[in-house]
């Protein structure tokens, strides 16, 4: 019997390292990668050879929605960071902060981008759908990290 028990404890075991491992990916593309960069996008502009800052060229309201962006971001990298560490309840806690703050940025510079008639230069395709093509799928990793937290929260006060 105890045989049988490690079995499924080492299978457990596998599978959730295979999650985290889908989570660790899944979090270096959209919350840290892609919120990075549509945030920093209100601040730095690229000029034919280099980089230009450029806080002034937006309102303080996309800037702060920028900032906010590459906040959501960074809390949900550290929260999917702190599940693979196997700390839970931070994880549980700042995951959700994360894709609020990242979502509320999104829906806001999205509105903005709309209401300025944003597009993009080669295709004329709207910015705003750039940027939830980009990081609505910050959902993905948010949903991982809050159910394997939970899960493993609840069934570590089961045994």
């Amino acid at each position: 019997m105890n045989k049988n028990n490690s079995f499924y404890n080492n299978k457990d075991s596998i599978a959730t390292k295979f999650i985290k491992i889908i989570l660790m990916v899944l979090t270096i593309i959209y919350p840290l990668t892609m919120n990075l960069l549509s945030g920093s996008g209100m601040f730095i502009e690229w000029n034919d050879s280099d980089f230009v800052f450029n806080w002034h060229k937006y309102s303080s309201e996309i800037s702060f929605f920028g900032s906010i962006m590459i906040a959501g971001g960074l809390i949900m990298t550290s929260a999917s960071v702190l599940c693979v560490l196997k700390k839970y309840k931070l994880s549980v806690i700042l995951s959700p902060i994360g894709v609020t703050a990242s979502l509320i940025a999104l829906f806001f510079i999205s509105r903005h981008a709309d209401f300025a008639g944003w597009s993009d230069k080669y295709s004329m395709q709207p910015i705003s759908s750039m940027y939830l093509h980009r990081n609505l799928p910050v959902i993905f990793p948010f949903i991982i990290c809050v159910v394997l937290s939970s899960f493993k929260l609840f069934s570590e006060k089961n045994t």
